[in-house]
């Protein structure tokens, strides 16, 4: 087995970039080797953001991709996370976050992640996490790379992948 060398982790929302191009574009301006795909169901209504679509776009842009649902609010909890995002436009109170961490860090979304980290150890390139949202400041992937670097949040894992100090949300 080659030697663990610690990679920069980067998350990506996929609105925003002008289409899959435009992402992919960004994604090769960082060298991002491999796209995790973090969200409940790879569907989008933009027809380039499904699951294969965007799987075999960046497969020709010799970039690996992988969805892993796992680590994805439940479909009622990005229901209600949703609410609470339309009801303050956007401006969310750091109770209302906590809530939504409280929520997401149960200890089997926790095992998830930690499953992950060890995936992300066995790769051993350059990884995104992809979600939709433009910003990691209201998505649930700024959750999972901290909890990835433990970087804030007091849970089970801890610094699983302690040779990265930190992520870049593209």
């Amino acid at each position: 087995m080659t030697e663990y060398k610690p990679k920069k982790l980067y998350t990506i929302g996929h609105n925003g970039h002008g289409g899959v191009n435009g992402l992919i574009e960004v994604l090769k301006k960082n060298q991002i080797e491999m796209v995790i795909d973090v969200r409940r169901k790879a569907w989008s209504a933009h027809p380039g953001y499904r699951k294969n679509n965007l799987k075999n776009s960046l497969e020709v842009a010799s970039i690996y991709y992988v969805h892993i649902p796992e680590v994805a609010p439940s479909n009622e909890m990005r229901t209600w996370w949703n609410d609470v995002l339309k009801k303050c436009s956007r401006k969310i109170t750091w109770d209302e976050w906590e809530k939504y961490i409280e929520m997401l860090c149960t200890p089997e979304w926790e095992l998830q992640v930690q499953s992950l980290a060890e995936y992300i150890k066995d790769i051993n390139i350059t990884t995104c996490l992809l979600c939709a949202e433009n910003s990691a400041e209201h998505c649930h992937r700024s959750l999972v790379a901290d909890m990835l670097l433990d970087a804030t949040y007091p849970r089970t894992c801890k610094y699983i992948l302690e040779d990265i100090e930190d992520y870049e949300d593209l």
